[in-house]
């Protein structure tokens, strides 16, 4: 299962990283587990979940004050095999003249995507 998101609108400071939780209400887990990533990455992939069975994500963003607050929690249940689709959000990129820009663009699912890219059509 592949979790993305979009950075808080106003984060208490600099990131310092993601904290993504994830439960199984019914399981009898007392606790959701937790998953960390850089601040730089918005998506993480979250390996060993069981077919047909219900979870719980939510992400917050952690700065040197601690963590924010919480996304909307989503229930999920996770399918044999995802439809391809791409995973990364758009936006605005600002870079200085005559400097290189990178523009990510991540996908999961199948068949695989061809990325491709066009400007002016």
């Amino acid at each position: 299962m592949v979790v993305s998101w979009l950075p808080p609108a106003k984060p208490n400071g600099i990131i310092r990283k993601y904290t993504i939780f994830c439960s199984s209400p019914g399981s009898g887990q007392p606790a959701p587990r937790e998953y960390e990533t850089s601040p730089e990455q918005l998506f993480y992939r979250i390996t060993h979940l069981n077919r047909g069975q219900q979870y719980m994500l939510w992400v917050a963003a952690v700065t040197s004050a601690g963590c924010g607050n919480i996304s909307e929690k989503v229930t999920i249940e996770p399918a044999g095999k995802a439809p391809a689709k791409i995973i990364s959000f758009g936006g605005t990129v600002t870079t200085p003249w005559m400097k290189d820009v990178r523009l990510p663009c991540s996908s999961v699912g199948e068949p695989a995507l061809a990325i491709k890219w066009t400007k002016d059509r």
